[in-house]
């Protein structure tokens, strides 16, 4: 004989298992979409952020060319003005010390690189900006107080669009351009402020290390759904082998009353029903049986 209580606990396990199992073969699926389709895959990658990695790119240099002396801060202002500024003469021994900020914007495509002085004296100069330690991402020589400065000199850098589209890691480059490509990718920079001071900063970007920035986060995605789809499938596998024994133990009970269950019934039905109903069948089989024998 057969306790009823342990055929109900072999159906609540299979109905367990199965509602994992599905569970975990609808996650397959959505995470095996993101991964390899190409239009979800960049979705959820998000926009790349060209202007930040290439303005960042440049703070680093900048930094690495003025051996760290200066604080190089980096912040985002989508609505940056980008103003010209006048031409300042102000003496060395009245500047306290310099700091640059380069301000980007993905909309306008465009990194303004403002070289500022901390005037020793504040009162001669109206327009003065105040600047923190909390101001941006700085790449430079720390700020350790807040200062007021005024601007020296100011680079509006404007990307050209066809350019930017060249960072993307599913654009495929081609070589040699031509002449209406090269001319297509040149972007603009327009100097304002003192002449000496604008000679001295220039951008030198590298293609290759740009891009392989812009796909960063992409690829950390990638191997992190990548690692993600290892694991359900891994998971599939332990439920699939759960459920196999699940239905080596229900297929046992059902033999017993001489019942064959097959693998379609044991997902479908269930199974304290089926065992009832070829319980039944077995004893009337056996009744049967005996009356002939009377």
């Amino acid at each position: 004989m057969v306790d009823a209580s342990q055929i109900e606990t072999i159906e609540r396990s299979k109905r367990r298992i199965l509602a994992l199992l599905y569970v975990t073969l609808g996650g397959l699926v959505v995470f095996s979409a993101l991964r390899f389709v190409p239009r979800l895959n960049d979705i959820a990658s998000a926009k790349p952020e060209y202007v930040r990695i290439l303005t960042e790119t440049f703070a680093r240099q900048l930094s690495a060319q003025t051996q760290e002396q200066f604080p190089v801060i980096v912040e985002q202002d989508e609505h940056v003005p980008c103003q010209a500024v006048k031409a300042l003469s102000i003496p060395d021994e009245e500047i306290r010390s310099t700091l640059y900020v380069l301000t980007y914007s993905e909309r306008q495509h465009l990194t303004c690189i403002t070289s500022y002085a901390v005037p020793t004296d504040t009162s001669r100069f109206p327009n003065l900006r105040s600047v923190t330690p909390a101001t941006g991402k700085n790449y430079g020589a720390a700020l350790l107080d807040p200062v007021k400065a005024v601007p020296l000199d100011r680079i509006a850098h404007v990307y050209a669009p066809e350019y930017l589209k060249r960072l993307h890691w599913r654009y495929k480059p081609h070589f040699p351009l031509s002449p209406s490509e090269a001319a297509s990718l040149t972007s603009q920079s327009y100097y304002s402020g003192a002449e000496t001071a604008g000679r001295s900063t220039s951008i030198d970007f590298d293609y290759g290390e740009v891009r392989a920035e812009v796909a960063k986060r992409h690829q950390e995605m990638n191997s992190g759904l990548s690692f993600l789809l290892i694991g359900f499938v891994a998971l599939v596998f332990l439920l699939l082998r759960k459920l196999a024994l699940v239905y080596r133990a229900s297929s046992h009970y059902c033999r017993l009353y001489q019942f064959e269950l097959t693998a379609r019934a044991f997902l479908k039905e269930n199974i304290a029903t089926e065992l009832s109903v070829a319980r039944r069948r077995y004893f009337e089989r056996q009744q049967q049986t005996q009356a002939r024998l009377r």
